[in-house]
């Protein structure tokens, strides 16, 4: 009895451990909800975060927007933030937004980003040439992306490109033609925090929007020297 006991136990056992394996494998596979985006509004000087809301929300401009958009707060800089809905163009509101208020202050979208990768590109190819190749492929006129361009050993070259999340997600796995090649974007490898490394000042542990060091992006990352990057 107490070997079928324990036959059961394990049977039990090893149900729940599969279980629990195929619940993990559906999270992997189950796409990132992508978070909503944010407009952030910094008022001129002499202009109050709550005039640029009183002006906003009463604007007929902004009226088909005005659903989409979340309450309206103060950040620790005296500037406005201003959440939105998942579906709204944010792009699209904010250059409205930025019509409505003239000179009275700068708008920017706050969008979570997402970094691809591409190798084998042309040795000819510059940054300016990848993001004009991306916003061929996304259909686009303009497209926020920060490119790291760098040459390996055998003269390709490799590109690290931040974009936003929406972005990389409709490139990812795409063919793009760069020069003479045409180059399949990944999704960049995920790093841990500690092992992030930084592109201003090339040491780990943070990034380039808090970095306070040096900034040595132009140097090469193995050796410091400004005349050639590690490939």
């Amino acid at each position: 009895p107490v070997h079928r006991q324990y036959q059961q136990w394990a049977h039990q056992r090893a149900g729940q451990q599969q279980q629990r394996l195929e619940i993990h494998q559906q999270e992997k596979r189950r796409p990132r909800r992508k978070r909503p985006d944010e407009i952030i509004v910094v008022p001129a000087p002499g202009v109050s975060y709550k005039d640029m809301y009183v002006k906003l929300r009463s604007s007929p401009r902004i009226a088909d927007f005005q659903r989409q958009i979340g309450v309206g707060r103060r950040t620790p800089k005296d500037h406005l933030l201003l959440p939105l809905s998942r579906d709204v163009d944010s792009a699209a509101l904010r250059d409205i937004i930025e019509e409505v208020i003239g000179d009275s202050g700068s708008v920017t979208v706050k969008t979570e980003m997402a970094e691809v990768v591409m190798t084998g590109i042309d040795n000819m190819i510059d940054e300016e040439a990848i993001k004009k190749a991306l916003r061929t492929s996304l259909g686009k006129q303009s497209l926020v992306a920060n490119v790291n361009l760098w040459e390996r050993r055998d003269m390709t070259k490799r590109a690290r490109v931040r974009l936003p999340r929406a972005e990389a997600e409709l490139v990812k796995d795409r063919r793009l033609e760069l020069g003479y090649t045409y180059c399949v974007v990944h999704e960049a490898p995920k790093v841990s925090g500690h092992l992030t490394r930084c592109f201003r000042c090339l040491e780990r542990g943070h990034i380039a929007a808090t970095c306070t060091g040096e900034d040595r992006s132009k140097r090469c990352l193995r050796c410091g020297d400004h005349t050639h990057k590690a490939s």
